[in-house]
């Protein structure tokens, strides 16, 4: 018995990442070790993690989508120091 070839299908997205409202959605995309973690994000992240080398345009969606998590990675850390570290305010001008 021998194998069957079959052509290699590409993947396509079910959700539309140019839509700016799923496109900015949370997806932690900037963990250390993603490989690991990806089952556990929501599924227009999985399916942008999955497809980010099909063309030049997945990858760029992908990588929005990372420096997206970056950012707001930042923008939480700093909130959270902000409201967690002891601050004086000088009202005298």
């Amino acid at each position: 018995m021998d194998h069957i070839r079959r052509p290699r299908e590409l993947m396509s997205c079910q959700i539309a990442l140019a839509d700016v409202n799923v496109l900015h959605m949370p997806c932690d995309m900037d963990l250390p070790n993603l490989p690991t973690y990806i089952e556990t994000l929501p599924n227009q992240c999985i399916c942008a993690y999955n497809t980010r080398f099909h063309s030049e345009q997945e990858y760029r969606n992908f990588k929005i989508l990372q420096l997206e998590s970056f950012f707001f990675g930042q923008y939480a850390e700093r909130i959270k120091r902000f409201e967690l570290d002891p601050h004086q305010f000088d009202y005298r001008v």
